[in-house]
């Protein structure tokens, strides 16, 4: 899994990564107590969190990206980077809410941009067989930082308050730039007889990332499969909290067992990493990674029906292996989107598919929310589960009728890198 790492402009790439998130995840942390704890506030202003968080995957980087492949993206990571630092500072002296969240759409609208930059910039310096792995990489990246990061944070709150968490986040976007700095400038050149993008029109662009996603069979099919799924997630992921106390687990209990998720995401990238096997057919593997993930929410949901007992250890077991699920999930997504697009148009297509993952994050909670209010936190989690499960085997059939589902094979032209 770690042989990307040997090309140096792609460990510079991934260190730059590994800052990003682990400053992301502090920044979660430090808004959320400060919205709870600091000031006070109710479920309405974290919901309003929640809501801006996802708003510039959704509104901002569609957008963005087709301005992002005209452009060497060395500069656009590094942009990013510069400007959050500004951001980042402007929260640590944040009066209220009504000031913090703007500052967290300005932000989330660098990552927005920053995102499908990276992903060109991976396309352009990894070789295609190397792709699985600089995913795997990238999903290890995330998910090991959200273990690391709670830790952290809880150090720095309780040293120096929830503000500090902004300033380490700052020095964190500071050390990813000087890093970026070091890579060459990543600008593609179109082939002879091919059209400039600078040539086309804004929309025409535009309208180009959509349209592969929806005329690529397997990518259409990837993509709509991690929506609903994710769907699905948003709508009992706000509920943990409330599902952990109604088993009588303190807060201790419950960020031991909700750790593990994040644990077994990082041991689910780590293994998917070491075999190609699943190459083959990513499609399959994502599907039963679903398939999977729902059976763990349907004991979760049975327990919260109390129809099943279990200890602490029981369930750290369950999830455990949620999150090895949700790596089965991510990793081979990644895998077909990379593969299943051309070099010209990955960062608008990463945009687009960020835009469909983070739509669901607008509608989805507010439903869990309220049809946990109605008929209880356990049938939310029981009900999730078995719609995971029923659209995890449903889309296992589907993807043996999908050629593609046997062999990704990418279509593109390479293009020339500009140092």
């Amino acid at each position: 899994m770690f042989a990307p790492l040997r090309q140096r402009n792609y460990g510079k790439i991934f260190l730059a990564q590994v800052l990003s998130d682990l400053g992301n995840w502090l920044d979660f942390i430090a808004l959320n107590t400060l919205i709870v704890y600091v000031w006070d506030l109710g479920p309405e202003a974290v919901a309003a969190l929640v809501i801006t968080f996802a708003l510039p995957w959704v509104l901002v980087g569609p957008i963005a990206s087709v301005w992002i492949e005209r452009v060497p993206k060395r500069m656009v990571m590094i942009s990013s980077d510069l400007i959050r630092i500004a951001i980042v500072l402007g929260l640590y002296w944040a009066p209220n809410l009504y000031v913090l969240l703007p500052l967290v759409f300005l932000k989330g609208s660098c990552g927005a941009i920053f995102d499908p930059a990276r992903h060109s910039a991976i396309r352009m310096i990894v070789p295609k067989e190397s792709l699985p792995q600089a995913v795997s990489l990238s999903q290890f990246s995330v998910q090991s930082t959200k273990v690391i990061a709670p830790i952290l944070g809880a150090v720095f709150v309780s040293m120096a308050g929830a503000r500090s968490a902004f300033l380490v986040e700052s020095v964190l976007f500071l050390l990813s730039a000087l890093l970026l700095m070091t890579l060459p400038v990543l600008k593609p050149q179109p082939s002879d007889g091919e059209p400039t993008q600078e040539k086309e029109s804004f929309w025409v662009q535009f309208r180009q990332g959509w349209a592969h996603v929806i005329t690529n069979r397997l990518l259409f099919v990837a993509t709509l499969s991690i929506m609903v799924g994710l769907f699905i997630n948003f709508m009992y992921d706000g509920l943990f909290p409330l599902w952990t106390k109604h088993l009588h687990m303190d807060e201790k209990v419950f960020g031991m067992v909700l750790s593990a998720i994040g644990l077994g995401s990082v041991l689910g990238a780590v293994v998917i990493g070491q075999f190609a096997a699943w190459q083959k057919r990513p499609l399959a593997i994502m599907s039963i990674g679903a398939a999977i993930g729902g059976s763990q929410l349907l004991l979760m949901g049975l327990g919260g029906l109390e129809a099943i007992g279990g200890g602490v250890y029981l369930w750290f077991i369950v999830f455990l292996v949620l999150g090895m699920s949700s790596s089965a999930v991510f990793i081979p997504f990644g895998y077909i989107m990379q593969m299943e697009t051309p070099q010209n148009l990955i960062g608008r297509v990463s945009a687009t598919t960020n835009a469909v993952q983070n739509t669901t994050m607008l509608v989805s909670p507010s439903i869990g929310a309220f049809l946990a209010k109605i008929f209880g936190v356990g049938y939310v989690f029981f009900g999730s589960g078995l719609a995971m499960t029923l659209f995890g085997v449903s889309v296992l059939m589907v993807s043996f009728r999908i050629s593609g589902g046997k062999s990704v094979k990418s279509s593109d032209k390479e293009g020339s890198v500009s140092a």
